[in-house]
Formats: structure tokens, C-alpha cells, sequence
């Protein structure tokens, strides 16, 4: 097991028991839940560079071998006493894409056929620090992202020697991150909101960043809609033999979610 790993495992114990102290010092504390079901019309991209493959005569890159908007549903949970509280999300989606891309020459002179499928859920468990506690204001994350991820893709070389290389990976990746998040209100019933953050275990590295505005509805505004703009990304290095593959997946757009506070 790397380092890496181990870090991650025991940054989400240690969250774990900061989640949970919090509860068992303020039993009588009041806590504020949230629950929100979300839409996410995710633009995916993907990105593979490979190093030393005998397949295709050395180094090449494909930019842009999944190109394609797939609706993902979401679920967002959080819970709130106080300057403390935890959130966690879930996310997951599946599409494949197929077609021809450009490669630099002389390698691939004519571009190469692809056939590509990726399979992703997306899982976090979040503890964050509100220091002037409150409805709104700025939050500290400490928080941990489990990947699951499925990548399939066939790139078929067709001069000047027919040639097709298979890339496919299938597992877990666990990150440790860090980030922040700010809401503020802008008017009688609105709000927006930012929030970043950026981490690395089993990936080199895996960041998001969203920013949105939300509304909420009726006297005691238990209900809200909120709409903003995500976009998630990681790189991942599998090393076989002498051949490095290196991939980068992005995932963006719109996301729209009903919120009910209770």
C-alpha cells in the first residue's frame, strides 16, 4: 500500500472523528440539515498521452478522445451545529463516444479510430470549520474523495501498419483534499455561492471548482432551487512495463438542485 494511500486512510479517520466529537460534546446543540437532489449536465473530456509503446513507435498524445454531455444525478447531504458541520455528495455517470482523432506525425500520419466508454461515481465526505458561524460566511474544508473509476478505450492506428492499443483500468482512487467555500446573500431571498478545493492520494491530482446562486421559496424557506457551474478534474499515472499512460478526465456544466432544509 503506498504512503500516499495510507495518508489518505488516515486523513478520512481522522475526519471521521471530527465529524462525529462534535455531536457527542453538544448533545444539546441544535443542528440544521440539508438535503438536495441535483441534475449535472456533465461535459467530459479525456485525455490520454502514452510513452514508450512499441504499438505506435514511441511517444504519442490523443486530446479530446471522449468528447460528450451526459446527464449525471447528484445528491448532496449536509449537516451544520454551530461554527462545525459535514457535508457529503455523490455523483455518478457513464457514457462512451466514438470516432477519429488527429495525431502529430510522423507517428500517426492519418489520425487513428477510437472507440472509448467511461464508467465514473464521484464521492465525498467532507468536515468543514465556519469561524463566525451564522447562515453564511466562509468555510474551511477537510475532506476526503473516493473515485470510482472505469475506463475503457481501443485506438486503432491504420497506416502505415494496421496497429490498435487497448487502454483499460478499472479501480478505486481515494484522494485526501483541502479547500474552502463562501456563501454570502445578495438580496431578500438570494444567495451565491464559490467554492474550490484541490487534493492527491491515489491520483497526481484531483480539484474542483464550482460557483452558483440559489433562491428560496415560502415563509419559512425550508425550500430553495439552486443553479451554478461545476467543473472536476483528475490525472492519473499507470506505469506497465516501459509504457507510462498518463490520463486526464474533466468534467463540467450546468448543475441544477431542489434543496430542502429541515
Amino acid at each position: 500500500m503506498s504512503t500516499l494511500r495510507r495518508g489518505s486512510i488516515r486523513m478520512a479517520l481522522l475526519l471521521g472523528v471530527c465529524v462525529v466529537a462534535p455531536g457527542a460534546s453538544v448533545e444539546a446543540a441544535e443542528w440544521d440539515w440539508m438535503l438536495a437532489p441535483y441534475l449535472w449536465g456533465a461535459g467530459v473530456g479525456l485525455d490520454v498521452e502514452v510513452n514508450n509503446d512499441a504499438v505506435f513507435g514511441g511517444d504519442v498524445s490523443f486530446s479530446d478522445l471522449l468528447d460528450k454531455t451526459e446527464i449525471a444525478g447528484m445528491i448532496h447531504f449536509e449537516g451544520r451545529t454551530g461554527k462545525a458541520g459535514f457535508f457529503v455528495d455523490a455523483v455518478y455517470l457513464s457514457l462512451a463516444d466514438s470516432g477519429t482523432t488527429p495525431a502529430a506525425p510522423p507517428l500517426l500520419p492519418d489520425g487513428a479510430t477510437f472507440d472509448s466508454e467511461i464508467k465514473m461515481g464521484k464521492y465525498e465526505a467532507v468536515g468543514f470549520y465556519r469561524p463566525k458561524g451564522g447562515e453564511y460566511g466562509f468555510d474551511v474544508l477537510l475532506g476526503v474523495r473516493a473515485i470510482d473509476f472505469d475506463q475503457q478505450v481501443e485506438i486503432t492506428r491504420t497506416t502505415p501498419t494496421p496497429a490498435t492499443r487497448t487502454l483499460d483500468s478499472s479501480e478505486m482512487l481515494l484522494d485526501g483534499f483541502v479547500g474552502a467555500r463562501f456563501a454570502r446573500p445578495f438580496a431578500d431571498r438570494w444567495w451565491f455561492q464559490v467554492r474550490g478545493d484541490a487534493g492527491t492520494g491515489d491520483t497526481e491530482l484531483s480539484w474542483s471548482a464550482v460557483a452558483g446562486v440559489g433562491v428560496w421559496f415560502g415563509e419559512s424557506r425550508k425550500y430553495g432551487l439552486d443553479l451554478a457551474y461545476e467543473h472536476f478534474a483528475f490525472e492519473v499515472e499507470e506505469q506497465n512495463g516501459v509504457v507510462t499512460v498518463e490520463t486526464e478526465s474533466q468534467f463540467s456544466g450546468p448543475i441544477v438542485g431542489f434543496i430542502f432544509r429541515f
